[in-house]
């Protein structure tokens, strides 16, 4: 047994190398809240809250959920962090239990707290965090890379370099027109030609069933091979029509958080690929949860991403060796858009795929001199 001694929380913004645009806003920093948990035989872990805001036509957005930087950082050092003291960090389960009693939702602060627990723990007995999950069923992922809402022009060459680096998916983020979407799945087809998956990502973009549902037909036939959260969060009706009626995979991103949002889709047969998120599930041990429903249902999965830097990126990779059958590649390279991904070592990416770190906890080194200069104050210590 190793009991927490200590929980700390630090408020980060990390610079993009380039901005990014999606339907909802443009990102040109992640704005982050890390946490360092010291158990009491000196192991530590580092966990990384992925919240997302964008610049918007009317200023700063909460992009992908509720949660932001501010709120985030207030429920870790004020809610999360004080009921964790004297712990035992091994019983993880009952952990969650009492960051579940902490607050009802934040998904985000919760998945710092889980993902410093996984890296503390592991490197306190020795192993990778994906043992703690229940073990590893392959040491290598394969990727998508995206191609942000830009011009035909920087759409089509964005693509061609997306392959030329070896990814074997190509993920066009849309969302904020239909036609304009269709026309460009064209554009990149014919620019990659046929060896190459795309995927379209719409971020929940497209407002109704009735609206779509004839242009992206006429996305199968322009080539779009995989079709990523079209519709709003909870519009689980137009999710379940489309899955019907389109013969590319409909994956649920937005809609899917938490294990009985997998349950509810899985029962609508709303999509027929759920991307994982720790950072959606609320860390490590309810992502994986969510894997074994899918399992279960024989619904496929893939491993999504939130921008994190490289510490949320080792999580998810960890999380994906451990899922047991990933049929779509996933989002586990964001660390690579940043101007610096927070670890003393890069992280392994090659030809298209990454290879998932083999050293104790999140396989990881984070570089915490690194980390402290793009810090917006000290470390703050929140346990009683």
């Amino acid at each position: 047994m190793a009991r927490i001694r200590s929980v700390e929380v630090l408020r980060a913004t990390i610079p993009r190398r380039a901005p990014f645009e999606i339907s909802r806003g443009t990102f040109i920093a992640a704005r982050r809240v890390f946490v360092r948990l010291t158990l009491d035989d000196g192991a530590v872990g580092y966990g990384e809250c992925g919240t997302l805001e964008g610049d918007g036509a009317k200023g700063r957005v909460a992009v992908y959920s509720e949660e932001t930087q501010d709120g985030s950082h207030a429920v870790l050092t004020t809610q999360i962090g004080p009921a964790l003291g004297g712990l035992d960090a091994y019983n993880i389960a009952d952990i969650h239990r009492v960051i579940g009693e902490a607050t009802l939702m934040n998904p985000q602060a919760r998945a710092a707290v889980d993902i410093a627990l996984h890296d503390a723990v592991g490197r306190s007995l020795g192993v990778p965090a994906h043992v703690l999950l229940g073990g590893a069923y392959r040491d290598r992922i394969p990727l998508a890379q995206s191609v942000g809402v830009r011009t035909d022009d920087e759409v089509v060459e964005g693509a061609r370099r997306v392959v030329a680096a070896g990814y074997r998916v190509v993920k066009l983020k849309g969302g904020r027109d239909i036609r304009e979407d269709v026309r460009r799945i064209g554009l990149i087809r014919r620019a990659v030609g046929d060896g190459v998956a795309i995927r379209l990502d719409a971020n929940a973009g497209y407002r109704a069933y009735d609206e779509v549902i004839l242009h992206l037909a006429r996305a199968q036939d322009a080539g779009l091979d995989e079709l990523e959260q079209p519709l709003g969060r909870f519009d689980l009706q137009g999710m379940q029509r489309l899955a019907a009626d389109l013969l590319t995979p409909v994956i649920a991103d937005e809609s899917m958080f938490f294990a009985h949002d997998a349950v509810e889709l899985i029962r609508r047969n709303g999509a027929d690929v759920l991307n994982i998120k720790v950072q959606k599930a609320g860390g490590l041990l309810p992502a994986i949860r969510i894997d074994h429903i899918a399992s279960a249902a024989k619904v496929g999965v893939l491993v999504g991403a939130v921008q994190e830097t490289g510490i949320g990126t080792a999580a998810s990779l960890q999380l994906a060796a451990a899922c047991r059958d990933i049929g779509y590649a996933s989002d586990c390279r964001t660390h690579l858009v940043f101007e610096h991904s927070l670890l003393r070592e890069p992280l392994d990416v090659r030809d298209g795929e990454i290879r998932v770190p083999q050293g104790p906890g999140l396989g990881v080194e984070v570089d915490v001199a690194a980390l402290e200069r793009y810090a917006d104050g000290p470390w703050t210590t929140v346990t009683r």
